[in-house]
């Protein structure tokens, strides 16, 4: 079976006391998966999550504008993505445009968000 393709989209407004999000740490470990994550400079990407990255990319604020969508979709052309999760509300109605725009049928739709 190919791997299953996981963007994941977060925009922490800081390190947590521990360090940085380990995002792999909410993929099943019996799932074989590659990660793409979008997030905040603040927020960063664990030194872990970055040699089990496909890719990603820290962004100054995720959540001002279109990057996210134009990472996404170029990430998507080339590899892929089969899910999308996020953990903060704010990306919750992003995450379930970014799935109708990818056709990602697994997931919140927009019309479920309200």
């Amino acid at each position: 079976m190919t791997a299953l393709n996981f963007l994941i989209l977060d925009d922490a407004d800081s390190q947590s006391v521990a360090g940085s999000v380990s995002f792999s740490s909410f993929v099943d470990p019996s799932v074989d998966a590659n990660l793409f994550i979008i997030t905040s400079r603040k927020a960063g990407v664990s030194a872990t999550n970055k040699q089990q990255c496909i890719a990603y990319v820290e962004l100054k604020c995720p959540t001002l504008d279109g990057s996210v969508e134009m990472i996404a979709r170029g990430w998507h052309n080339e590899h892929t993505i089969y899910r999308i999760y996020c953990r903060q509300e704010d990306f919750l109605l992003r995450a379930a445009h970014l799935r109708w725009l990818l056709g990602i049928r697994e997931g919140m739709e927009p019309e479920n968000t309200s």
